[in-house]
């Protein structure tokens, strides 16, 4: 029973270790790409554009150590989880602040000409839906 118990020990940890090893994260300035696979590979993208929301996590060793997990929820789509980084919260400000844009507008230069109106027309619309935002929460 020793004999088949301690190669089952050793080749759960094993496994474990080359699936983590396996497991690539890219975060480049248009998408979001989870790479799996040590034999195969399979790639999951998410463009930064449907990203909607983000959270991380971390437990208690994680926090020690300075890993832990960021989930991106995708609209239209499933959450995009990377698991076991480095530094969770930095990589969630960095997708934070690529997928938003100060003038609340999104993306940067990926303003699409298709939307009625100028810049500035918008963002006077803005602060109006902010301003009534405010009083009702008061």
């Amino acid at each position: 029973l020793f004999l088949a118990v301690v190669p089952l020990g050793v080749a759960i940890p094993l496994w474990k270790y080359f699936a983590l090893q396996g497991v690539q994260y890219v975060v480049t300035d248009e998408a979001l790409y989870v790479k799996r696979g040590v034999l195969t590979r399979s790639v999951t993208q998410a463009n930064l554009e449907t990203v909607q929301n983000s959270s991380f996590g971390q437990d208690i060793t994680g926090s020690i150590f300075g890993y832990g997990s960021v989930t991106f929820e995708i609209a239209g789509g499933d959450d995009l989880s990377f698991r076991a980084i480095e530094d969770p919260r930095a990589i969630r400000a960095l997708v934070d602040q690529t997928t938003s844009n100060d003038d609340g507008l999104g993306g940067g230069d990926r303003q699409e000409s298709v939307i009625p109106g100028d810049l500035t027309k918008w963002q006077q619309i803005r602060d109006e839906i902010r301003a009534i935002r405010s009083t009702l929460e008061e």
